[in-house]
């Protein structure tokens, strides 16, 4: 295969990939948050969670600020908690 040939469909697979892997952790988020919420998420609520609980949130602040995985799990979950009141 030459260099370049193939290569826009391979990155549209990769597009679609990652897309569908965005909505269907978003849409997991928003059941999980409406059952331990008792469906009381907004559309902002949960648009913010999904970025702040996102994997390059997560790497950002354990790679680049140190944190342990506790201390982001307790983290968020006291995020989520100030949200929800």
């Amino acid at each position: 295969m030459r260099p370049g040939v193939g290569y826009g469909t391979q990155l549209d697979q990769v597009t679609r990939w990652c897309a569908e892997l965005e909505n269907g952790r978003r849409e997991t988020l928003s059941e999980f948050l409406h059952i331990v919420l008792d469906g009381s998420v907004t559309e902002p609520m949960l648009d913010v969670l999904w970025v702040l609980i996102s994997p390059d949130a997560y790497t950002r602040l354990t790679t680049r600020r140190g944190w342990s995985r506790s201390r982001w799990e307790e983290t968020m979950t006291e995020v989520i908690r100030q949200l929800a009141t």
